[in-house]
């Protein structure tokens, strides 16, 4: 129990501190961005509107899969946790006792097994967010291959070239 109260307690102290905090600068600063970028592009070329309604449905897709499988590995990343303090917990607790029967080796053993069961789903996290950048980015690819393909024809070239720049920025 006092694992999980631990955890617990030490995970929100850390959401609130850090985590969330960067969270809203990166969504904020990306999110301005792609604004930015995506209105100066359809002013420039209407036709690009077209290339970006196409490829929202898509990008809305993998994000949301990328944002299930991110959250269930990290609820079992959380639940694993808790065991590996409390196994931390017993053997700090009890050192000279274990140290006196010669069990040290057995306890710090079982502890690194629950250290590799959570580290297992943090590394499980990490690639399914390396996952959902690599399919954004094939969407954003295709986005701007369509944007470009609606400019070829009746559009300046020096302002087609801008606005696959702005294309470019935004993937």
């Amino acid at each position: 129990p006092s694992g999980r109260v631990l955890n617990r307690a030490g995970e929100d102290q850390t959401v609130l501190d850090w985590a969330l905090p960067l969270q809203l600068e990166v969504y904020y600063l990306i999110g301005f961005k792609l604004v930015n970028f995506a209105v100066l592009m359809v002013v420039l070329v209407p036709k690009t509107a077209v290339a970006f309604a196409a490829g929202i449905p898509f990008a809305w897709i993998v994000r949301e899969i990328a944002r299930r499988a991110c959250r269930e590995a990290v609820r079992h990343w959380m639940v694993t946790k808790s065991p590996m303090i409390h196994t931390m917990e017993e053997t700090i607790g009890g050192v000279s006792t274990l140290r006196a029967y010669g069990y040290l080796p057995t306890f710090k053993d079982h502890f690194h097994s629950k250290v590799e069961l959570n580290v297992q789903w943090l590394f499980s996290r990490d690639a399914f967010i390396m996952w959902g950048q690599t399919w954004i980015g094939l969407v954003s690819s295709v986005v701007m291959l369509g944007a470009a393909m609606l400019m070829s024809e009746g559009v300046e070239p020096s302002l087609a070239a801008v606005v696959v720049i702005f294309a470019v920025q935004v993937a």
